[in-house]
């Protein structure tokens, strides 16, 4: 289904402002090939054979699954962590203590205990510096 995807969804390659707007485009061809594509020498439409199979799957889970990259880091004496070869600062009141970073396609998160103390837009290459004078977000 991959090379389908690839050569069915992203040929030509579609123009988008943002992920969101790439993933709902993503998601009505999605629906569009279930609703309408026959598998060779098949009679039925895929979601007609799914909701046959569908009765033998297990249910889905009840928990949303974690799709970030996480890491653990401590903040460093320059009041920065670093993520994926890049750095990202963190306000002072956090210096030396361990932080939970998540890192997502856009954007990245971090966290110390329950409280999410900074977001960045995601910086990628090696070696760049995100800094925020930010407050704290809760």
């Amino acid at each position: 289904m991959v090379a389908y995807a690839r050569k069915n969804f992203f040929v030509p390659v579609p123009r988008v402002t943002n992920m969101d707007s790439l993933n709902q485009q993503l998601v009505q061809a999605c629906l569009h090939y279930r609703n309408t594509h026959k598998i060779a020498d098949r009679q039925h439409a895929v979601a007609e054979r799914y909701a046959v199979e569908a009765r033998c799957l297990l249910p889905i889970p009840t928990y949303q699954f974690e799709t970030a990259r996480i890491a653990t880091p401590v903040v460093g004496d320059y009041s920065t962590v670093r993520f994926e070869g890049n750095n990202y600062s963190v306000p002072v009141q956090f210096l030396r203590k361990m932080v939970t970073v998540k890192g997502f396609a856009e954007r990245l998160e971090i966290h110390c205990d329950k409280d999410n103390i900074v977001e960045y837009s995601r910086v990628f290459g090696k070696n760049q510096t995100q800094w925020s004078l930010a407050k704290i977000k809760s």
